[in-house]
């Protein structure tokens, strides 16, 4: 009996794990056989549990935007898995009130959306045609939106019929992603670009893209030469493109393409340049010597008259060669600031220098001293410019002291009534001078509007101290103002000439004189030096001049130059600010 029971014990543990194995294998196999739960069963008891948890928080249920395509309505299981239908006709009397309020909502908005933009395209009078504003969609495309043949998206009024079961009034729950975009929506978009929604619940975010600041003059051009009619948003953003790249900046990489170009090829699309400049800067870099003449009282200047492809004219005949503007003056090698001055005065709109390029020469006709050496600054001569008749005095269009020119300032000239003609007005618009104050500032060009340097602390190597000129700074009587001339044509501009300046004149010795007494600056070249686009339009422009441009350095030398500019227009939007002078828009 003994040996009976230990061998049931022993033989009994095995027997019976091995059932409660076989046991466990088949349980598990038969669960995997049951069909699983349907799909509707599954939907009406997510739905009851966020309808109790709505209803025990106490807020109705509302109708979302992004409604989904409806099932068939849901069925209720009960203990033991039978379906029981619920009271379908109460609940879609229910649905339909709701989507009734809603489509009534829906149609408001859009026709006072409508009405607005209609409005405001009426109003604005001659203006151009606004672009009809295009409501973005899903790209599998919602239905209820159609459009016309001016793309315009309009919203019709016949929306989708009431949907059938409870689906389409739970809002979409919102997941930790959709939150996470609409917060940096917020924060990286506005006022950058806008949202605008579809009728399916779908938000569009627009992007608008940055404004450069762009002088305004510079950017009314743009606009008329990259207008294309019937394109709207297109034109918009190539015109925008083409503003911003004014304001870029300027790396070597820039000029390789136009490395080897001609001055046209360069020059053309830089838009501060007329098709008269372009031509004139040809003349005067390719234009070959054919005669030559020496001016009265200015032995370090020769006149040289130039020839072109058009008639030929006797070499003999240099005056008659001058008269039909085919002559320059090769100036001193240490004048070649002239040229810089020549881009700046382009650049920032003003348009009183004359053309000016930098060139060798290899003429026989020409002395050694101009053909040997570095470029020299050519300028062309205008054949139109009002001289006096003194040869010692003939760089002026007429005598003006500085008492005078105090004088006239005040009396505003061509202003509030007063005739350029009548004293002590000389027949020059009192715009005239903000320009030629502003020009000269930032080129520190004394030798015109003080030439006896008395706004500043000259060196002693200066012409004024060699000269004893600066000894009579104490006599403001006998201050004479000198390079004030204007064209037979048209002497209400004035004509800069001279304007080899002072590059390397240092900011704590800068000529406050020059702008004395001017109390209104033009408009343009002011929004020129605070748009920050100086540097870049300045270094595109002197890369026009190829000859100059290596002369000086190339890109790293003028940088340096263009900067120290644009320092001095700095200190003087200071001083414009601080008296709070005026912006002259008649440019």
């Amino acid at each position: 009996m003994q040996a009976l029971r230990l061998w049931l014990k022993k033989y009994f543990r095995r027997w019976i794990s091995l059932i409660l194995l076989l046991l466990f294998i088949l349980f598990a196999m038969t669960i995997n056989t049951l069909p699983s739960l349907p799909l509707e069963g599954r939907k009406v008891l997510s739905w009851h549990g966020l309808h109790g948890t709505t209803q025990a928080r106490g807020r109705p249920l509302t109708l979302s935007h992004a409604e989904q395509p409806r099932q068939d309505p849901p069925a209720k299981l009960g203990e033991h898995g039978q379906k029981v239908s619920i009271d379908l006709a109460q609940r879609q009397a229910s649905e339909h009130v709701v989507h009734q309020a809603v489509r009534k909502r829906h149609v408001s908005e859009d026709t006072a959306a409508l009405a607005k933009r209609e409005a405001r395209g009426k109003s604005s009078g001659s203006r151009q045609e606004q672009q009809p504003q295009q409501l973005s969609t899903e790209k599998r495309g919602i239905p209820g939106i159609t459009q016309n043949n001016n793309s315009r998206a309009l919203i019709s009024n016949q929306l989708l019929p009431p949907q059938q079961g409870l689906q389409g009034m739970i809002k979409p729950r919102m997941t930790k992603r959709s939150f996470e975009d609409q917060h940096q929506f917020q924060i990286t978009c506005a006022p950058k670009c806008h949202r605008v929604d579809t009728l399916g619940g779908q938000a569009t975010i627009q992007q608008q893209p940055m404004r450069t600041r762009v002088p305004r003059d510079l950017r009314a051009q743009t606009r008329q030469s990259n207008t294309i009619s019937g394109k709207g948003d297109v034109a918009q953003q190539g015109v925008k493109k083409k503003e911003a790249v004014w304001c870029t900046k300027v790396t070597q990489d820039d000029f390789l393409e136009s490395w080897n170009r001609g001055i046209r090829s360069r020059a053309e699309h830089l838009q501060w340049f007329s098709e008269d400049d372009i031509q004139k800067m040809e003349l005067l870099s390719w234009g070959e010597v054919i005669s030559k003449a020496r001016v009265p009282a200015h032995g370090q200047v020769l006149q040289v008259g130039l020839g072109t492809g058009g008639p030929a004219i006797p070499a003999s005949d240099h005056a008659s060669r001058c008269e039909q503007g085919l002559c320059a003056l090769i100036k001193r090698s240490d004048d070649w600031f002239e040229v810089f001055a020549f881009h700046l005065d382009r650049v920032l709109g003003l348009n009183r220098s004359l053309p000016v390029v930098s060139r060798k020469f290899h003429s026989n006709l020409l002395p050694y001293r101009y053909t040997s050496g570095s470029a020299r600054p050519v300028v062309w001569w205008a054949p139109g410019i009002q001289h006096l008749p003194d040869d010692d005095n003939d760089q002026n269009s007429f005598p003006l002291t500085w008492l005078q020119y105090q004088a006239l300032l005040k009396a505003k000239c061509n202003n509030k009534g007063v005739s350029e003609n009548s004293p002590p007005c000389i027949g020059v618009h009192h715009s005239e001078w903000g320009r030629l104050a502003l020009f000269d500032f930032l080129l520190q060009v004394s030798d015109r509007l003080d030439r006896y340097c008395c706004g500043f602390e000259p060196d002693p190597s200066e012409p004024c101290v060699d000269n004893r000129l600066h000894a009579k700074c104490g006599n403001p009587k006998n201050l004479l103002l000198v390079h004030i001339l204007v064209r037979k044509a048209d002497p209400s501009k004035l004509v800069f000439i001279d304007n080899a300046g002072r590059p390397f004149q240092s900011r704590d010795n800068l000529n406050f004189l020059l702008v004395e007494g001017i109390d209104e600056f033009p408009e343009r070249a002011v929004s020129v030096l605070q748009s920050g686009c100086l540097e870049s339009m300045l270094l595109r422009s002197l890369h026009v001049d190829q000859e100059f441009w290596d002369s000086q350095g190339g890109l790293h030398g003028l940088r340096a130059l263009v900067r120290t500019v644009e320092e001095r227009g700095r200190v003087l939007l200071r001083h414009i600010e601080e008296r709070r002078l005026r912006l002259n828009r008649d440019l």
